[in-house]
């Protein structure tokens, strides 16, 4: 479907002159009716155009086949600016990004020795130091625990002694 500034410009080139407005709104829908605009294959498009002057059924098929181009071209155009457009603006989020990623991560190094390059070394050996301390505290806990036990079993071994001892001296004394 032709814009109505194409069909004006079509008017022109087919070399028709109006007198009024009406009139050339008439002139417009008889171009409309007479023209037909397909795509028999995706790479090709076919403007029939049928007039009872040849020439001017020529100029004005010639006048829509550079219609179509321009508009094609300006359409191409505009949307390859606006991926253009699209891409430098995600380029510039994914810099900003970028840069941000590397401040926080810099920010993180500095709160963090353990996070510095080449410190993987020294954190595995301060790893297997803690672990080797969590071992010692849990033996020295189990060591407690047991001590704890055998004072217990002493506590009621005494106990039992004096109970015995007790009794003993009760009945030496009855």
């Amino acid at each position: 479907r032709c814009s109505r500034k194409g069909l004006e410009e079509v008017l022109q080139v087919g070399g028709r002159s109006v007198s009024s407005p009406v009139a050339q709104d008439r002139l417009m829908e008889d171009i409309r009716k007479n023209t037909t605009i397909s795509s028999p294959r995706p790479d090709l498009v076919q403007i029939d155009y049928r007039d009872s002057d040849p020439e001017r059924a020529y100029r004005v098929t010639e006048a829509f086949g550079a219609l179509f181009i321009q508009e094609t071209l300006a359409t191409k155009e505009r949307e390859s600016r606006e991926a253009y457009e699209f891409i430098d603006k995600q380029v510039r989020d994914y810099h900003t990004k970028l840069l941000d990623a590397e401040r926080n991560l810099q920010d993180y190094r500095s709160h963090n020795a353990d996070a510095q390059p080449g410190s993987a070394t020294d954190v595995n050996a301060r790893i297997t130091s803690l672990r080797s301390q969590v071992e010692q505290a849990r033996m020295a806990l189990k060591d407690v625990a047991r001590k704890q036990a055998h004072a217990a079993a002493l506590r009621l071994f005494l106990a039992a002694f004096q109970l015995a001892m007790y009794s003993v001296m009760r009945g030496i004394r009855s």
